[in-house]
């Protein structure tokens, strides 16, 4: 193991620690972090095959999110607690899952800045992708605020997810007449081509369309609130 420090971070909140978490994600090693300390970094970061990070409960706050993913977990990653925020507007994105068997113990996403406008592109989560499938991920205790589109399983396979907790920040979102449109995709959970998804607790709360489950077979949540919506499930 070694301490992300000797990558050159600082993690004092102030200081800019791109450069270290770009090399510590790509180190292929074991990577412990300060308790207690905040990781100022400019998106993206990619925790690369066969990296695993052991944060310690530090946190990360992306000063200045790119119009992509701004944390990547590609294949055979693990990572114990992932506590990111993401300065943002609009069209930030947060975390995205492009790899197979890649473990998060808890992961908590939050958008600093709430969206103003209905734009799909500002997701907090997404599993795969259109085109990119992954297989075996494992979710601990999940918490996503703030972002249009929290929650996405795109081309997953076999994703367990322990416990879900979403929570939209978006003006107008989740009421009766509130833009309740295919064409917003403002989803609190989305699986797509997802076979095999399994999610043991679920809340979500301020979304038009709160849930929803499109070809994937075998699916199953084992507990399912929703607040403040427009379509439910």
């Amino acid at each position: 193991p070694v301490h992300v420090s000797r990558f050159g971070a600082v993690g004092d909140g102030a200081t800019d620690d791109t450069a270290a978490l770009v090399a510590a994600g790509a180190s292929g090693r074991e990577v412990h972090f300060s308790t207690g300390g905040v990781y100022n970094f400019r998106g993206p970061v990619t925790i690369s095959e066969g990296t695993r990070w052991i944060t310690n409960g530090a946190r990360l706050y992306c000063t200045t999110p790119r119009n992509n993913y701004n944390i990547v977990l590609q294949s055979d990653t693990f990572v114990d607690v992932l506590d990111a925020s993401f300065a943002g507007g609009n069209d930030d994105r947060g975390v995205l899952v492009e790899g197979s068997h890649v473990e998060v113990g808890r992961m908590r996403l939050v958008a600093r800045t709430a969206s103003t406008a209905r734009n799909y592109r500002r997701r907090g989560l997404v599993i795969g992708a259109e085109g990119v499938g992954c297989e075996h991920v494992r979710l601990g205790d999940v918490r996503v605020e703030g972002f249009l589109d929290s929650v996405g399983s795109w081309n997953g396979t076999d994703v367990t997810v322990d416990r879900l907790e979403v929570r939209s920040t978006v003006p107008g979102a989740g009421r009766s007449g509130g833009g309740g449109n295919v064409a917003t995709r403002n989803n609190g959970l989305r699986v797509i081509n997802s076979p095999g998804f399994t999610a043991n607790r679920v809340y979500v709360e301020n979304f038009d369309w709160a849930v929803w489950f499109e070809e994937s077979r075998a699916f199953e949540v084992g507990w399912l609130e929703v607040s403040t919506y427009s379509l439910a499930v």
